[in-house]
């Protein structure tokens, strides 16, 4: 026999069979004759062969134990003997450059003849992982791909020693080299990730994990949410009720896991939603939604006159619309026309809506003749908007009193320490009598403005008592030693503190509260002072607005009880 080495070919087929990984480059040797003589005793056929490890990992050159870094990791024994290498046997490895299953073939030499085969595994080198990334409430995992590797497994633990973890296996036939973690991480925990290339030997998996790597999971902003997508302008910075899930569908917390903001969103037109993730989460994600223009219709409207003046001009009112809380700009928000504003009638006034605003508005008011009438005999006055006034007045210039309790014109007497001729109206007038009437005049208004036209002469007194003890802060504008002892004018110095500086002393407190009892249809009214402390008594019964402050029963329509009985001075009012 001068051909092959047959004994070894046949073992290396039987490995590449066996083994199941095809055709491989087998080493040979050539000889010209050998004699094969089996002899069962020196025959390796029989010899146990030992490798070091029954698994390598592959390097840039082929592995071969009985030369690795320099070290024989190989023994063969023949009946119990240790065989010397190149002296009694020679080494012939097969698919032993790849991963996967390799094998050594022992051929005898010398004294020895035939020969064995051993198999071992070749791992394939340690996979390179990429860098981990998150943002789903996932890990996502990436590699370098590697010829000869059947797979790749990653495991994933909370616990760096791994002993208890998770295990996803990707095969190289799928040509994926990356795989998503997705079902068992969860935003806020943190894995240990490593991995290995494998080939499996008898049902067994061979690879090196790579060194493990720590992850924090981190989730991802998914869906926003609102109620709608259009809003109608409310005058304020508009805030919906904002729903904000994660990748997964979870809902989040707003400030725990995410904060927003809104953009021009006042305003009729397009607003935005912004929100970002915090915490164990990270993105943004944008809404939209629309601010849509409010009705007009549904603004309030004040300060409209039921009734206006005749004047022979247009009549043009200046009303205040407010929509909600928010007070609109005139060419700003509407626009204002009037209809039949001119004669005596009803006219009309409509605003249209503009900008933030649509729609339109239309609301009546009427035009007609203000002054004296008579009924039954008697003369009455009525103001612009129709109701029958009492009290002072001033028509075309002049001023006449219409009695405060049956609103007849006053004539031919003196009331309120004012002369009025025959046809009521005021005549000798002197600049503290004009001063005079226009407090009363004020006074009158004020009445109006507290009160209701239902309300009892008791519970108009009420109002306005309170309104002058609670609403005005006590200050000294004037000393009354300085005025009465040379003058007996100084009720309307001292009430016009209260009216027109909104603050007073005791007796500017009791001017003004006389005053308004004079409108309200009281008589027999006096400003009383000890020289310094002021009062006022209506039909001998005591009103004191300073005091009542801290005790009222007894200085509000009371008995005399001290020496408030006996004044220094006092000044009628009626």
């Amino acid at each position: 026999m001068n051909k092959l080495l047959v004994l070894f070919a046949a073992a290396a087929v039987s490995l590449s069979t066996a083994a199941g990984i095809g055709n491989g480059a087998i080493r040979t040797v050539e000889a010209d004759d050998i004699s094969v003589q089996q002899q069962a005793s020196n025959s390796l056929g029989n010899a146990v062969v030992t490798l070091k490890y029954s698994s390598y990992t592959l390097g840039s050159v082929p592995v071969t134990p009985d030369d690795r870094n320099g070290i024989d990791e190989v023994s063969v024994k023949l009946n119990g003997q240790e065989l010397i290498k190149n002296k009694d046997y020679i080494l012939y490895y097969s698919f032993n450059d790849r991963p996967g299953n390799a094998a050594v073939a022992v051929v005898g030499v010398g004294d020895y003849t035939g020969s064995t085969v051993k198999r071992f595994v070749i791992k394939p080198p340690t996979v390179k992982m990429g860098t981990l990334t998150t943002g789903k409430g996932n890990i996502f995992v990436e590699w370098e791909p590697m010829d000869g590797a059947q797979g790749y497994q990653i495991i994933y633990s909370k616990d760096s020693s791994f002993k208890d973890y998770h295990s996803t296996t990707v095969w190289a036939d799928s040509g994926k080299n990356s795989v998503n973690l997705k079902n068992i991480p969860q935003p806020g925990e943190k894995y240990y990730v490593k991995m290995r290339a494998f080939v499996t030997v008898d049902g067994k998996r061979y690879g090196n994990y790579c060194s493990p790597r720590l992850k924090n999971v981190v989730g991802g902003i998914g869906k926003v949410t609102i109620p709608t997508l259009n809003y109608v302008y409310r005058g304020r910075d508009l805030k919906p009720t904002v729903t904000v899930r994660d990748t997964d569908g979870n809902k989040l917390t707003d400030g725990k896991d995410y904060y927003y903001t809104i953009s021009r969103c006042k305003n009729v037109g397009v607003a935005t939603i912004s929100v970002t993730g915090v915490g164990n989460y990270q993105g943004s994600a944008v809404k939209k939604f629309n601010v849509v223009p409010a009705d007009i219709y549904n603004a309030s409207v004040s300060s409209l006159d039921s009734a206006y003046a005749y004047t022979g001009s247009a009549v043009k009112p200046s009303p205040v619309l407010k929509y909600k809380s928010y007070k609109l700009v005139k060419g700003t928000d509407y626009t204002v026309s009037y209809k039949n504003n001119t004669k005596k009638g009803t006219a009309t006034i409509t605003f249209t809506g503009k900008g933030n605003f649509k729609g339109s508005l239309t609301k009546t008011f009427k035009i007609q003749g203000s002054g004296m009438f008579t009924k039954d005999g008697a003369v009455y006055y009525r103001d612009h908007k129709g109701n029958q006034q009492t009290g002072w007045q001033e028509i075309d210039g002049n001023y006449y009193c219409f009695d405060r309790i049956t609103g007849k014109l006053v004539t031919n007497t003196t009331i309120n320490k004012i002369k009025v001729d025959s046809t009521g109206k005021a005549v000798n007038l002197t600049d503290y009598g004009l001063s005079r009437i226009k407090m009363m005049m004020t006074a009158h208004q004020k009445v109006l403005e507290l009160t209701d036209p239902s309300d009892s002469m008791e519970t108009k007194r009420l109002k306005v008592f309170k309104w002058e003890i609670y609403e005005h802060p006590y200050w000294v504008w004037h000393l009354l030693a300085n005025y009465y002892k040379t003058t007996d004018e100084w009720d309307v110095i001292f009430a016009d503190d209260i009216f027109s500086r909104g603050r007073g002393c005791c007796v500017a407190d009791s001017c003004a509260c006389a005053f308004m009892f004079l409108e309200i249809g009281y008589t027999n009214i006096y400003v009383c002072h000890d020289g310094r402390h002021g009062w006022f008594t209506v039909n001998n019964k005591l009103y004191d607005p300073l005091f009542a402050e801290n005790v009222w029963s007894v200085n509000y329509n009371a008995d005399y009880m001290d020496y408030r009985q006996y004044p220094v001075g006092r000044i009628r009012i009626d």
